[in-house]
């Protein structure tokens, strides 16, 4: 059998040359959504021999021949990484690569896995073209047909296409050799798990010899964004060794398959070469495509000759306009709000393999939280995907497999380097091609984190003199002239606030912001605020969608796994820095996510006169007109709901309308905080909600109670304690320490440790970023370091000093007995010289493990934090402590509720312990220590290493600084969400019943 034109003899220097990646393939060309149970399709997923070695030196010579003996081979499932299926080691590095640097040179131990797989060729196949797909393989792949050579491939995120045609007779063998490193990996360093293998569909194709090899469909709009405008490229080729005349046929058809519009096309086809036709179709009144409203229809291209059936293609089409008009992205003429998350393809099981059934998940939760746009980071996606894009209405960032992230940004980076021009363009070109017919796709991203210099401009360059209805971004452009779109990595909210002010002059789109990294995301308000501000500030993509931890178990147990979980010490790893999502990697929602849903909403409420009820709703959606909504409101305070209504919503598109409710504040009591809260909804489906507002209307007003506890006594001679009592309710303060250390209330103790001042938390992830623990260690132990001056008893209260530092600062606690079982305690500090940074100050109770159940009066029901509460609104909430930990998979603070009145903790004896202050306060209810919570290093701690304490763990905050989120290598919280080293006074009631 005669080889497919003349290959040259494969040589593994291939692997270490930049110019060869692409060695007998197919073009690249539109990719065909006909699945995989039609007559023309073979899959070849599922059990292959396989032999993997450390290196090539250790592989039999002789094993790419047919029939080689693989009786001694193990097996493995394809599609599937190797390393997730028991060979070699999961490696995840951030930013580096996982190997020496020296381009383009890559470690001799060269893992390499080769397979094998026998295959009967249809009888109906005879007469037609065959061709090898596989999907996507990482990271170089030498390939073989019965023991010839047929090409080989880089880029592994996709398809390699084979005509093997030549090669076939009734059965095939098929052998594939992979590497896990070859010159490409340099193009390839992109933050996720470093796996290898086939990673999508293995499958043979069937075409007849005169077939249609490509289709590129343009369909826009025109006359006002109401007509479509259709342009179809297609091209025929011809194998056949004489010239043939043929028609292709067009018809464009609606949803109920009815057809809209249609053309026949004749043409002439020479032997052995390729035609492209083009043809042209106007639609009148057109449905078009968007986010909101995904209408599309259904294109049918067939190919005939003498009215024989020779070949069809069904493709969906998504008519819709982008274009750039002054400084803003518009999609149909209105400017587009890009609410967005950065999606790695990620399984916790099978590493980079995916199904479709978790695309839909991830689809429907985006949905779900008001997501309308995705950056499929950092590489092009499994053809499915777009299809779901397509169909639920995601707007989509399509994105080039380039990253060379560990060569840096300046005159080593491969950008900069004319030898390796035409594997930057390769891999852009293959991008644009499988996926240009997808309506879903609004703008190509040539790259990430890859420099910039004369390679991304001469990829500019092309993939702009091919598609002229997308624009194009690159981050690493920066503001030069190859990119369409000014998109950053990590401003701050006052960085963006700059361009806005000052330049302007092109949309302006975070392609990352908001690392979810741990207890993350705050201020995600103020990014927002100013995204609303300013017309050139068109949102942002989240970094990012999903945690990628990996399933492994220790003990028999499983639990989550991040860099440096496998293989030994030495492995190169970056730790927990593949843990950075809004979901937990089995997809369940982090707390964060509910402040995206609150700030992507499509619906906004502002509320401009709480005194007369006056609201502004802005309706953000672009093509959706409010007509059947309502507007449903009460004013509620801890006495329940004081008033209530609730009225029509009549708004258009992209729209606003001023409102006023009809509520008299003057006849509500004062004695409460009281809160306007707000739900717009879908009077046809309930459920929808579009909008949830809450803004408080009147402030409580503190009337000063006088002491009435006459009944009190102190005695100051039960050493070693101060005891201040009534006949209901007995504290001591221990002499020594000047800690409450005991609290009886009808003979039950409610304390099984001292209360004690607390000013440090548990790093979260963004801390360590800024280097939080050291320099902020200071108040780690500053109570332990800390030196008891005075314990004063009076006869009413116990005033205690203590001396921090050496005269760094001044702590004061007073104990007063305020009511019949009602306790005071006034803390105060006061610093007297320069100190670090304030991770919170509040007081640490730690109870018996039987008050189990909890209540409060604040925001919730999740949690919340100073810089991300905005989607926790103040109620009266009910819930287990047991509940209240939220497992991040490092160990960090968690578990907070802000703008507390209240909090009561209940035992099973239904004792209970409540808090109450005149000013409101954070607490968190755990059943862990802040201090077990504690990790001295980022990577280190683990949420499944914990051992539930037998206490309840209630720390009640005056401030606690913000959890942070611009980013977690560098940026601490907003300046007002930080504590500096001030004076603080803090005053709480404790109620025991």
């Amino acid at each position: 059998m005669k080889k497919n034109g003349p290959l040259p003899d494969p040589t593994y220097n291939w692997l270490t040359e930049p110019s060869v990646f692409n060695i007998g393939q197919e073009p690249p060309s539109a990719f065909r959504h006909e699945g995989f149970a039609t007559e023309n399709i073979l899959l070849l997923d599922g059990e292959w021999d396989f032999l993997w070695s450390e290196n090539k030196k250790n592989l039999p010579k002789k094993f790419k021949e047919r029939n080689f003996n693989t009786s001694a081979w193990g097996k493995i499932q394809v599609p599937a990484n190797w390393e997730c299926s028991g060979y070699g080691i999961p490696i995840y590095v951030n930013d580096r690569y996982p190997f020496k640097k020296n381009p383009p040179l890559v470690p001799d131990n060269n893992p390499t896995g080769v397979y094998k797989r026998k295959v009967k060729i249809p009888s109906a196949w005879a007469e037609k073209r065959i061709f090898l797909v596989v999907g996507a393989i990482k990271s170089a792949a030498y390939f073989w047909i019965n023991g010839e050579f047929i090409g080989y491939n880089q880029d592994s995120k996709t398809e390699v296409i084979f005509d093997v045609t030549p090669y076939t007779d009734s059965e095939m063998e098929i052998t594939i050799q992979a590497f896990r490193w070859c010159d490409g990996s340099y193009l390839e360093c992109q933050d996720f798990w470093r796996l290898s293998g086939i990673e999508r569909e293995v499958y043979l194709m069937a075409r007849p010899q005169l077939y249609i090899e490509d289709h590129h469909t343009n369909a826009l709009l025109e006359n006002g964004y109401k007509d479509g405008n259709l342009t179809a490229n297609i091209t025929i080729r011809n194998t056949f060794k004489q010239d043939f005349s043929a028609e292709i046929q067009l018809s464009v058809r609606n949803q109920e398959g009815s057809e809209i519009a249609g053309r026949t096309i004749p043409l002439g086809v020479n032997a052995h070469t390729r035609e492209t036709v083009v043809a042209y179709l106007i639609l009148p009144d057109i449905l078009p495509w968007s986010a909101e409203h995904p209408h599309l229809y259904k294109l049918h291209i067939t190919l005939y000759r003498n009215s024989a059936l020779l070949d069809s293609i069904e493709n969906q089409v998504g008519f819709r306009t982008v274009e750039i008009i002054k400084n803003r992205l518009h999609l149909n003429g209105e400017p587009l709000i890009l609410k967005g998350v950065n999606r790695h393809e990620h399984d916790p099981q099978t590493g980079h393999v995916i199904t479709k059934e978790s695309m839909v998940e991830d689809i429907l939760l985006m949905k779900k939280y008001n997501i309308n746009a995705v950056r499929n980071s950092h590489y092009p996606n499994h053809p499915e995907w777009y299809q779901l894009c397509d169909e639920y209405g995601l707007y989509v960032i399509d994105e080039a497999n380039i990253e060379s992230h560990g060569m840096g940004y300046e005159e080593e980076s491969l950008a900069k380097d004319i030898h390796w021009q035409e594997a930057h363009l390769d891999r852009v070109k293959r991008m644009y091609h499988r996926s240009k017919n997808h309506c879903s796709i609004i703008i190509w991203s040539m790259g990430n984190e890859a420099g910039n210099g004369i390679n991304f401009e001469r990829t500019y360059a092309w993939l702009k003199d091919q598609d002229k209805t997308r624009p194009i971004q690159y981050e690493q452009s920066m503001e030069e002239a190859n990119t369409d779109i000014v998109c950053p990595m990590y401003p701050t909210p006052e960085h963006i606030e700059n361009y806005a002010e000052n330049r302007g002059d092109r949309p302006y789109i975070m392609c990352e912001y908001s690392h979810a990294m741990g207890n993350s995301n705050g201020s995600l308000k103020e990014y927002w605020d100013l995204i609303r501000q300013y017309d050139c500030l068109q949102g942002g993509f989240i970094w990012d969608w999903m945690d990628q931890g990996l399933i492994a178990k220790k003990n028999g147990s499983p639990y989550w796994a991040f860099g440096g979980d496998f293989g030994p010490s030495d492995t190169p790893s970056d730790g927990n820095f593949c843990i950075n999502g809004l979901l937990w990697p089995d997809r369940t929602p982090k707390p964060a996510l509910e402040e995206v849903k609150k700030l992507y909403a499509p619906v906004q409420i502002t509320c401009m006169n709480a005194q007369e009820g006056r609201l502004k709703v802005t309706n953000e959606l672009l093509f959706t007109t409010l007509d059947h909504y309502i507007l449903q409101w009460n004013i509620s305070s801890e006495d329940g709901i004081c008033t209530k209504g609730k009225t029509n919503i009549s708004l258009s598109a992209n729209d606003s309308i001023l409102l006023r409710l009809p509520y008299d504040l003057s006849a509500l009591n004062d004695k409460f905080d009281c809160y306007l809260n707000i739900v717009i909804f879908d009077t046809e489906v309930p459920t929808k909600i579009l909008a949830s507002e809450q803004f408080q209307v009147i402030q409580r007003i503190i009337k000063q109670v006088p002491d009435g506890n006459k009944g009190r006594s102190l005695n100051t001679y039960n050493n070693p304690y101060i005891e201040l009592s009534d006949n209901l309710i007995k504290l001591q303060v221990d002499r020594k320490t000047g800690l409450l250390a005991s609290m009886v209330g009808n003979n039950h103790e409610f304390l099984t440790a001292p209360v004690t001042p607390i000013f440090w938390r548990p790093p979260n992830d963004n801390d360590f970023g800024w280097k939080m623990p050291a320099l902020c260690g200071y108040w780690r132990h500053a109570m332990k370091a800390a030196r008891l001056v005075s314990v004063v008893g009076k006869l009413n209260s116990i005033l205690v000093k203590f001396d921090l530092g050496h005269g760094d600062a001044e702590l004061e606690l007073t104990y007063r007995l305020v009511a019949p079982k009602r306790l005071g305690i006034t803390t105060e500090l006061q610093i007297l010289r320069p100190l670090p940074l304030l991770p919170r100050f509040g007081l640490h109770f730690t109870l018996p493990a039987s008050f189990s159940k909890l209540d409060w009066y604040g925001r919730g029901p999740f949690e919340n934090y100073s810089d991300r509460k905005y989607a926790a609104h103040v109620n009266h909430y009910k819930a287990k402590v047991a509940n209240q930990y939220v497992p991040y998979i490092s160990n960090q603070e968690n578990g907070a509720k802000q703008d507390c009145t209240w909090v009561r903790l209940q035992d099973t004896q239904q004792k209970q312990l409540t808090i109450r202050s005149d000013e409101t306060f954070g607490y968190s209810a755990l059943q862990y220590s802040p201090f077990q919570l504690n990790r001295t290093e980022r990577d280190k701690g683990r949420y499944y290493e914990l051992e539930k304490d037998e206490n309840v763990h209630l720390c009640v905050d005056h401030v606690h600084m913000g959890v942070g989120g611009i980013d977690s290598w560098l940026s601490t919280p907003l300046d007002h969400y930080l504590l500096t080293a001030k004076r603080y006074s803090f005053h709480i009631f404790i109620e025991i019943d």
